[in-house]
Order: C-alpha cells, then structure tokens, then sequence
C-alpha cells in the first residue's frame, strides 16, 4: 500500500503542478517521487537475488534439519550443544515468523518477496532433556 501512495502522491503532484503550477504541488511531487526511488531501490534490493535468499534458507532449514534428525546433540563428544541448537531452532522460528507476518502486511507487504511460506517451522520437541531449560 506504501508502494501505491507514493505512485499516487507523484500523479496528483505531477497533474496539479501541469494544471496550477503551484508550491504545494512541487512539494506533493517531489515528495512522491523520493518516495518512489526509495521504493524502488527496496525492491531492487529485496527481489534481485532472490534465488541466492531462497538458496540460503533451504541451506540453514537443511543444516538444522540434519543435526536434528541424526541427533548430533545427543552425546558429550558431539560440537553441536542441545541447549546451542534449541537456540537456532529458536531463532529460525523467531525470523521465519515475522518474514511470513511481514510478507503479508498490507502497509509495507509488496516490498518483500512471497518466499517465506514455503518454509516450515521446527518443532522443538523433544529436543530438551527431563527438566532441563533453554
């Protein structure tokens, strides 16, 4: 919606400054127009390596994935910690979830790519000992 106000601000200050040649209208122009080169590079910024992003969340997603599903954290030799991996699975959770909120926001939603709901939380069952915290 962001997007679409600023497209909208630069049309009406564009035609009212064709139309009045007015102070009010240069403002509404200008304003639209640094609004639409900000808006502008966000996008470029957010869907340009688009591919690489996706390729770096199945990589993580993978990597947490494998150390959950051989139990790498399970005995003292391992370099994988319960309470170090509860705490990735934790932050995977935490970012996946406010990208797939934020994706959907209506306000500031067209910025950023439709990816995040193909990615699927981890579950932190029975990753915690008998009594142990995080």
């Amino acid at each position: 919606m962001l997007f679409w106000l600023f497209l909208i601000l630069t049309v009406i200050g564009f035609i009212t400054y064709m139309i009045y040649d007015s102070d009010a209208s240069v403002l509404a122009l200008i304003t639209g127009a640094v609004g639409m080169v900000i808006s502008i590079a966000i996008l470029s910024a957010n869907y340009l390596g688009l591919e690489g992003t996706i390729a770096k969340y199945k990589e993580h997603y993978n990597t947490i994935m494998f150390e959950v599903e051989n139990k790498l954290y399970d005995d003292d030799v391992t370099t994988v910690s319960r309470r170090e991996l509860v705490k990735e699975i934790q932050e995977w959770n935490c970012d996946l979830a406010k990208r797939k909120a934020i994706q959907h926001d209506f306000w500031i939603g067209i910025y950023i790519p439709d990816i995040y709901d193909d990615f699927e939380f981890i579950p932190l069952d029975g990753l915690l000992k008998e009594g142990e915290a995080t």
